[in-house]
């Protein structure tokens, strides 16, 4: 299969799978796992953060049209394998969406920070 054609084929599935990846990660967010994760248009602030097969964009969103760079999230885990623990059963891991092998696990630690449900959100 032409690889264009898998790139179609991919954010066709994405598409149709998003509800359920979306539904579990307000799950995760609610629980304190995950501070955010998000699409975004602004590929300069998460050049070291994204991972080829997610949803950071090349460009601005226009109708509909997501032509699609890599994802980014924060996860509040103490080792990247909690990380992997908490995400492993995702359905864009395991539906292929996202290419798990190539996922980078990048620790950070910020310098201001809002607890979930606290002010800032």
């Amino acid at each position: 299969m032409r690889r264009a054609q898998r790139a179609i084929d991919l954010l066709e599935r994405r598409i149709q799978i998003r509800p359920v990846h979306s539904k579990a990660f307000v799950k995760l967010h609610q629980s304190g796992q995950v501070s955010w994760a998000a699409i975004t248009k602004a590929k300069f602030v998460l050049r070291l953060l994204f991972s080829p097969q997610g949803p950071v964009f090349k460009e601005h969103v226009v109708e509909g049209i997501r032509p699609f760079i890599g994802s980014v999230m924060v996860v509040n885990a103490s080792s990247r394998d909690e990380v992997r623990s908490i995400l492993e059963g995702d359905v864009f891991v395991t539906q292929g969406i996202w290419d798990w092998e190539k996922v980078k696990i990048l620790p950070f630690r910020t310098t201001f920070r809002h607890q979930p449900g606290g002010a800032g959100e």
